[in-house]
């Protein structure tokens, strides 16, 4: 944090910040001044953190993929749309899979983050890997399969949940 400018005038626009290695340092927010920065670490520590320009979103969901196929997405709903109105926005699911296929090393299992701004761009926000992922909803038998696949390709053995 100590690479962020503390000019209160260079923070109009906001800037979202997470932590880059410790994950759980502090939940990623968006800054928009100084004392935004409360809660983000003290001044013992002193970690790289992920810093990008705020997003005007719309809506997000949360994508889990098991061998280069949704399985299922869920909205983040409350998180981001206050107003129950993410329905009314679409992501474009076909452009999204085709790119995450041509990654050469892409997990076989894995949460994506995907979002919709304002202007109807869909953007992606993160990957999670499936070996720590939680359920977030996601029916049993699917999130056990998404476990057993990514357990399955890191530990080099046969799937034997994929079926």
């Amino acid at each position: 944090i100590n690479s962020i400018s503390r000019d209160e005038n260079k923070w109009s626009a906001g800037y979202f910040v997470k932590p880059a290695v410790r994950s759980k340092a502090f939940t990623g927010k968006t800054i928009s001044s100084i004392k935004d920065l409360m809660g983000c670490g003290n001044h013992a520590e002193d970690y790289e953190v992920l810093v990008s320009e705020s997003l005007d979103i719309a809506a997000e969901w949360r994508c889990f993929i098991t061998y280069d196929e949704i399985i299922d997405v869920r909205p983040y709903g409350m998180i981001i749309d206050k107003s129950r109105k993410g329905y009314l926005y679409h992501y474009d699911a076909h452009s999204m899979m085709e790119s995450f296929v041509s990654w050469e090393d892409r997990p076989m299992a894995c949460s994506m983050d995907i979002c919709v701004t304002k202007d109807g761009r869909t953007l992606l926000v993160e990957f999670n890997d499936a070996y720590s992922l939680g359920a977030y909803g996601l029916a049993d038998i699917y999130y056990a399969k998404l476990i057993s696949a990514r357990w399955s390709q890191l530990l080099g053995v046969k799937d034997e949940y994929h079926f």
